[in-house]
């Protein structure tokens, strides 16, 4: 007697460590990102309680405390946890080195230009509102013609569609000297925004939903308003103590004064 309720011990044991294992990556492969995220947690914690279950059932018919029993246990408890962390490993993999081209294809251009080189998403410390907005360079070729294709028109900072939008600032996700902005709104109702330096060889954009602008939302929450605004002054106290003085060439231009476009030449007629 005493030799079997040692033997269970050993189990409980073993499935024990197992959970707490267990319990620690489910938590870390969980996204806790959408609605939905309670959802999916429970649903991920719920595996990982009836696999442990499970093995803790399988546990008390043994006898004898083999270590081949031991590992069978040991695989029926880690298998869900183990199952959620690959799921996450291949989420990470692909929104590091995947996503963007997935999404500029799906906003810009497909197939990608040749051209395009140094194409990445602007990280949550670059921008305040999570736009997923990305950065790349183009040649200048390449880069009109997505213009032309999108039906984007220059705009003047001041013209902006929200009043409050942060791209017309040359602090707020900066690119190389002087810039001009293009907006238009997609088939879709989607409005983009790109932000193009006066050679014409970098941008940054970005893509909003229409209920942004339809409901102008930045006039009903006006304390995301406020927390932006010192964010945003965060980023010029940042982007003006830049060595070298380089940061303070970049600066929004007229329309008007770029010369160097040729899509920029029917947008401004019209």
């Amino acid at each position: 007697m005493k030799e079997a309720a040692k033997v269970r011990l050993q189990y409980i044991a073993l499935v024990g460590s197992c959970l707490v294992v267990s319990v620690g990556v489910t938590f870390a492969s969980c996204p806790f990102t959408g609605p939905s995220t309670g959802d999916a947690f429970l649903f991920m914690l719920g595996g990982v309680l009836a696999s442990h279950l499970f093995a803790g059932c399988v546990s008390l018919s043994l006898r004898k405390f083999r270590w081949v029993s031991a590992l069978l246990i040991g695989l029926i408890c880690l298998l869900p946890a183990a199952w959620f962390a690959g799921l996450a490993i291949e989420d990470h993999i692909y929104v590091r080195y995947y996503a963007v081209y997935d999404r500029f294809r799906d906003s810009l251009a497909s197939p990608i230009p040749k051209s395009v080189t140094n194409l990445r998403f602007n990280t949550l410390e670059e921008e305040i509102n999570a736009d997923a907005s990305f950065r790349f360079d183009i040649a200048p070729t390449d880069l009109e013609a997505i213009i032309r294709q999108k039906g984007l028109k220059l705009v003047p900072p001041d013209a902006l569609r929200c009043p409050e939008d942060y791209f017309k600032y040359p602090y707020y996700l900066p690119v190389r000297g002087p810039f001009v902005l293009y907006q238009g709104v997609d088939q879709d109702g989607s409005v983009l925004t790109l932000k193009v330096n006066e050679a014409q060889d970098q941008a940054i954009f970005r893509k909003e939903d229409e209920s942004y602008y339809k409901y102008r939302e930045w006039e009903t929450n006006p304390d995301l308003v406020q927390m932006g605004q010192e964010q945003l002054e965060n980023l010029r106290k940042e982007w003006e103590a830049q060595p070298g003085g380089q940061a303070k060439e970049s600066r929004p231009m007229r329309p008007e004064t770029n010369r160097t476009s040729s899509a920029a030449a029917p947008a401004a007629r019209k």
